[in-house]
């Protein structure tokens, strides 16, 4: 069983209602605002916005809204299960039974574990940044939600921008129409993900190659 440090901990999973929409969250400082009151505005933003966007993708698609903390520290800036725990909860009052459900994962897991996880969802509502990363290795389309540079980078570098919103105006008016145009397109999106990502992984593994061949740890 699951302690209520950890949450519950959803079964029956091998066979969810799709679409399958995961999310993960963090707590975030939301450095460029000055006062405690206004960051605590911000941060009832981000959490109500995810919210309401999570019920309207449910109640048009049906399917499931699946939450699993990414982050589990150091720390409890970097731990996720708290701010998971939060709008798991919030969740629960709005969500049919069995349509929401929460995963956790050990302290110490293999990322291949949640590369797993993330693909077999339909669609990732992703504040981590690695989460993101584990399910475009999947083909899994993402809508990336930026609270630093790296995200909105990555999601450029792979031609993605398009599904990239900055933290700050995560709202449902926004991001409601993103992800549902998403889970419009059906496998066509996850084609076009796995094509691009193999492609950006082929130039780093021959930037790779020749940058060891110069230094002579491997044979050109």
């Amino acid at each position: 069983g699951s302690s209520e440090a950890n949450g519950p901990l959803s079964v029956g999973l091998q066979s969810p209602p799709r679409p399958v929409t995961a999310l993960t969250v963090r707590t975030w400082n939301f450095p460029e605002l000055s006062s405690t009151a206004a960051k605590e505005s911000r941060r009832r933003e981000y959490f109500a916005g995810l919210e309401e966007t999570a019920v309207r993708i449910q109640r048009k698609r049906g399917g499931t809204i699946l939450l699993f903390p990414q982050s589990r520290g150091p720390g409890d800036f970097e731990n996720d299960r708290p701010a998971s725990l939060r709008l798991y909860r919030a969740l629960q009052a709005r969500i049919p039974a069995g349509r929401l459900a929460w995963i956790d994962f050990p302290d110490a897991v293999s990322p291949f574990s949640i590369l797993r996880l993330c693909a077999r969802a339909d669609l990732l509502l992703a504040t981590r940044f690695h989460s993101a990363i584990l399910a475009l290795l999947g083909g899994t389309p993402v809508l990336s939600l930026n609270y630093q540079p790296k995200s909105s980078g990555m999601m450029r570098m792979l031609g993605l921008e398009r599904y990239a919103v900055d933290i700050a105006e995560a709202g449902p008016e926004t991001l409601f129409p993103l992800a549902d145009g998403i889970l419009g397109q059906g496998e066509g999106l996850r084609a076009e993900i796995l094509e691009r990502v193999g492609r950006v992984k082929e130039e780093a593994e021959g930037i790779l190659r020749k940058a060891l061949s110069e230094t002579g740890f491997i044979q050109p």
